[in-house]
C-alpha cells in the first residue's frame, strides 16, 4: 500500500484524532472553508450546476456530475487533475489519460455508453474549460467545484455519500471531511445524498 493510500486510509478511519493534531485541523478548516467558493468567470447567460463533494474521496460528487450531465445534456467541466490537456478540448472514450486525466475520461466513456449528449471538457485551467465548453453548450456542471464567485452558480450541490455523509466527520489530519460542514452547507444549495 503506498504512503498516500495510507494517509487516506488513516483519514477516513479518523486515526489521527490525537490531541497535537487539533491545531492542524484548525488550520486547515479555516484555510479549506476560504477554498469552498472558487472565483471563476460564468459565462452569461449560461446555466451552471456546481458540484462539490462533503469529503476528500468517495463522496459521490463524480458520478452525481455525470447523472446531472446527462439529465441535462449538459457540458462537465473537469479539471484535468494530474493530467496535461496542453489546449481547452473535448474528451473522448479512447483519449490519452496522461492528457486528459482519469475522472474526466471515466466521465467521458459513461457518457458515451449512455448516450445521452452530454460532454466532457478539459483544459489547462478550469476557466479554460469553462470558456471553450460555453462555446457550445449552455449548460455547464462543474465537476468538483461547491460554490462559485462572484456570481453563484445557478445550482451548487452538495454530494454527499449515503452511508456515511460526513466520513469521519472532522477535517484533516482529524478525519476526511473537505472544509467545516457549515461552510459546505453556505455554499449549497441542496444536499444530495449518492449511493453505489
Amino acid at each position: 500500500m503506498s504512503i498516500a493510500s495510507r494517509i487516506a486510509r488513516a483519514l477516513e478511519d479518523g486515526a489521527l484524532r490525537a490531541a497535537p493534531f487539533r491545531p492542524l485541523a484548525d488550520a486547515w478548516g479555516r484555510v479549506a472553508a476560504r477554498g469552498v467558493v472558487r472565483t471563476l468567470r460564468l459565462p452569461e447567460g449560461a446555466r451552471v450546476f456546481a458540484v462539490g463533494g462533503a469529503t476528500l474521496g468517495g463522496s459521490g460528487k463524480t458520478p452525481l456530475a455525470i447523472a446531472l450531465a446527462l439529465r441535462e445534456r449538459a457540458a462537465i467541466v473537469g479539471h484535468a487533475y494530474r493530467a496535461s490537456p496542453g489546449r481547452a478540448r473535448w474528451v473522448s472514450p479512447d483519449d490519452d489519460v496522461a492528457i486528459v486525466g482519469d475522472e474526466a475520461l471515466a466521465c467521458a466513456r459513461i457518457i458515451a455508453r449512455a448516450g445521452g449528449g452530454a460532454r466532457v471538457a478539459v483544459a489547462p485551467t478550469r476557466q479554460e474549460a469553462i470558456d471553450f465548453a460555453a462555446r457550445d453548450v449552455h449548460t455547464l456542471v462543474l465537476d468538483g467545484v461547491a460554490q462559485t464567485a462572484p456570481r453563484r452558480a445557478t445550482c451548487a450541490l452538495l454530494a454527499v455519500d449515503a452511508e456515511e455523509p460526513w466520513g469521519a466527520g472532522a477535517v484533516p489530519p482529524l478525519g476526511d471531511l473537505r472544509a467545516p460542514k457549515d461552510a459546505l452547507f453556505a455554499a449549497s444549495d441542496a444536499t444530495i445524498a449518492v449511493r453505489d
